[in-house]
């Protein structure tokens, strides 16, 4: 999901500037790499749009010539590069780096606009819908089906986050028919993911807990306008008695706008209301191959106790071989954590539990027929 900054209300905007980062970031892979990295150019399945990317192919001394199982990525919401970088983490490239060394390919792009993927990153994620993102992944998967170098048999999905929801769309449609794996991904509708997501982040930015019984109403009526039709007003008010239940006290509407306004260009898009309004229960539920959904539980933005309960009801409808895992110590990154917060995030040097990192490649390599 998306990493809030400070704002009134408690952590609302979705990016950690790796710039904000001072810590080492030790798991970063560094070059020599013992497997081939390649820049390629992908054609997302919409007309126009390029995305550029690494294609990583094993070592041929190690694990033969191929073709070789594969996995495409697919970040989380907002603009994100191919590494999925935040707070100058890498867990994209640290995980495409593992599989490797286990065999297994891998391609992961730039998002639109990002990096060497074309269009504007503010105007065309903001613009895109989940579909149109699918379409993207959907790109991936095509592209390596024709790769001589890849098992056009064997390809698989890792989503993290929103990632997820590009999935449940993907296995809807039939494009993916692979093991997927499922990073912190959401289980419920965008709607009632972000209300939590928001009421975690009060919590943890100090709103007293005899407030939050308070906010939870206005909270979810605030999310309501985000959802429906772009009304900037009723966006505003609705906002507004969240900064009353929040604070205790009674704001103008003056007063607020301050606060809100400048949020709703982001807010209030076609990208939101698409999140807001999707159920990937649906989608999901048509995996034509096994899952692997990980959750973190100190995750602040895709709560464990909301969204794994509903993985493990459609584990029973997943092929065999699908597991669903709650990494406790774990925060919205698989970093090992201590509160969980999305601050806390470029204060640790982990860049991924190796745990998390063992349960991915290891649980990839048995779905792939890998010793």
């Amino acid at each position: 999901m998306r990493c809030p900054t400070r704002t009134p209300l408690a952590a609302l905007l979705l990016w950690v500037s790796a710039a904000t980062a001072q810590v080492s970031r030790p798991q970063t892979p560094v070059a020599p790499f013992p497997y081939r990295v390649t820049e390629v150019g992908v054609a997302s399945l919409q007309q126009g749009v390029m995305l550029g990317g690494s294609l990583v192919l094993p070592d041929p001394g190690t694990h033969g010539a191929g073709p070789y199982p594969a996995v495409v990525f697919h970040s989380g919401s907002g603009p994100q590069d191919r590494d999925e970088t935040v707070a100058g983490h890498k867990p994209y490239a640290l995980i495409a780096d593992a599989l490797a060394r286990r065999g297994i390919a891998s391609l992961r792009c730039d998002d639109r606009g990002v990096g060497a993927s074309a269009g504007d990153a503010a105007l065309t994620t903001n613009a895109a819908s989940l579909d149109q993102l699918a379409d993207d992944a959907a790109g991936l998967i095509a592209f390596l089906r024709q790769n001589p170098s890849i098992d056009p048999g064997r390809i698989g999905y890792v989503g993290h986050s929103e990632g997820g929801n590009i999935a449940s769309i993907l296995m809807a449609r039939g494009d993916l028919t692979g093991p997927a794996v499922l990073l912190a991904s959401p289980m419920v509708r965008g709607e009632h993911l972000l209300t939590e997501q928001l009421l975690r982040s009060l919590q943890l930015g100090g709103v007293p807990e005899d407030r939050m019984a308070g906010v939870r109403e206005p909270m979810a009526g605030w999310v309501a306008t985000m959802a429906a039709e772009p009304d900037l007003e009723a966006y505003l008010e609705a906002g507004r008695l969240v900064i009353n239940a929040q604070l205790g006290v009674e704001i103008s509407a003056e007063q607020a706008r301050p606060a809100l306004e400048p949020l709703a260009a982001e807010l209030l898009t076609p990208h939101t209301r698409s999140f807001l309004n999707h159920d990937p229960g649906e989608g999901l539920a048509a995996s034509r191959a096994p899952v692997l959904a990980l959750f973190g539980g100190r995750d602040s933005q895709v709560l464990d106790e909301q969204n794994a309960p509903v993985a493990r009801r459609l584990l029973e409808q997943w092929p065999e071989g699908s597991e669903v895992i709650v990494l406790g110590s774990c925060n919205h990154l698989f970093q090992n954590a201590r509160s969980g917060s999305v601050a806390e995030y470029a204060t640790l040097e982990q860049t991924m539990s190796p745990l998390a990192i063992a349960a991915i490649t290891g649980w990839l390599a048995d779905q792939f027929g890998l010793e």
